[in-house]
């Protein structure tokens, strides 16, 4: 078993130097458990706190992955070794097929029509109660893909009806619920979610930067146009590989401008490293993640001085 660091959060200000500020110490690195599919979600959690991130992000349909305890116990299990490895959960991601087919913890490929059915809606509403049990403030959903013969109004009346519902129940125990997208999915472009961020009051983004560069966007541009809608973000690179989502730092995508584009809109949430392609080394490619991110994310931490009267 990996021995989870104990983290010492602790800011020093300069001799002289009155209100220090540094923005990017704003910004945490969470990593999702969807790599380590092939172990239970307290190993998980165990070893990515070893790694060093500050968050996990729980993979919907994980936690049940032991199915030999009542889940109440299960839930109690996960508390005890969050607070043990000194370690929050970042987001708590519903839905989508990214697990692959055979992995223990995988839900079925989401499609439009999974909208009208009550019980998908419920199970959304109860990850949204996990949420607010384990002190988690943020809850993404994939909104699944497209079934041909579906009509365009039927489906978007379904997903506003189902999202209105789940976003009151959350708005009363403090979660936020954002929504993804990406080529693919029923909302391919940031631009396709502007009719459901108006139809569905509360209504937030969960960006996927590796998504958003699949889907022809400048993820930097999408960061400034909708900073007031971001909740989460999802990070992973993209390229020329066997593998969809890469290690950050080993594809196409330029990550000091984007981290700089969060300093300059002052974005104050999680960043989620996605390694769900690389369930056969989850451990090095989640060290990978974090020196790289570390790095930069040190690398541009500038401290502010608060104007004197």
């Amino acid at each position: 078993m990996i021995q989870c660091s104990i983290k010492k959060r602790a800011s020093v200000l300069a001799p002289g130097i009155v209100g220090k500020c540094c923005l990017m110490d704003l910004v945490k690195l969470a990593c999702s458990s969807s790599a380590y599919n092939s172990t239970s979600l307290i190993d998980a959690i165990q070893r990515i706190a070893g790694i060093g991130y500050s968050a996990v992000e729980i993979r919907a349909g994980h936690e049940r992955f032991i199915e030999d305890r009542p889940y109440e116990v299960e839930v109690q299990r996960i508390k005890i070794v969050l607070a043990k490895c000194n370690i929050s959960v970042a987001n708590i991601a519903v839905g989508g097929d990214y697990l692959g087919a055979n992995a223990p913890c995988n839900e079925a490929p989401l499609n439009d029509s999974i909208w009208a059915d009550r019980q998908h809606i419920e199970r959304i509403k109860s990850y949204v109660r996990l949420a607010r049990e384990l002190n988690c403030q943020s809850l993404s959903i994939n909104p699944g893909r497209v079934t041909p013969g579906v009509a365009e109004d039927v489906r978007a009346s379904s997903i506003v009806a189902a999202l209105t519902e789940i976003i009151e129940l959350a708005r009363g125990l403090g979660v936020a619920i954002g929504i993804s997208y990406g080529p693919g999915l029923i909302f391919g472009k940031a631009a396709d979610l502007e009719p459901l961020f108006l139809k569905c009051r509360g209504l937030k983004l969960a960006l996927h930067v590796g998504n958003s560069h699949l889907a022809c966007e400048t993820p930097c541009n999408i960061a400034k146009e909708f900073k007031q809608r971001i909740k989460h973000i999802h990070i992973a690179d993209v390229g020329c590989s066997d593998r969809p989502y890469l290690v950050p730092g080993t594809g196409e995508i330029e990550w000091i401008s984007f981290f700089k584009t969060l300093r300059w809109i002052r974005y104050q949430g999680f960043v989620t490293v996605d390694l769900s392609t690389y369930q056969d080394i989850p451990d090095l490619a989640a060290s990978r993640a974090f020196f790289y991110l570390s790095n930069i994310i040190n690398g541009l931490k500038r401290p502010r001085l608060r104007d004197s009267a």
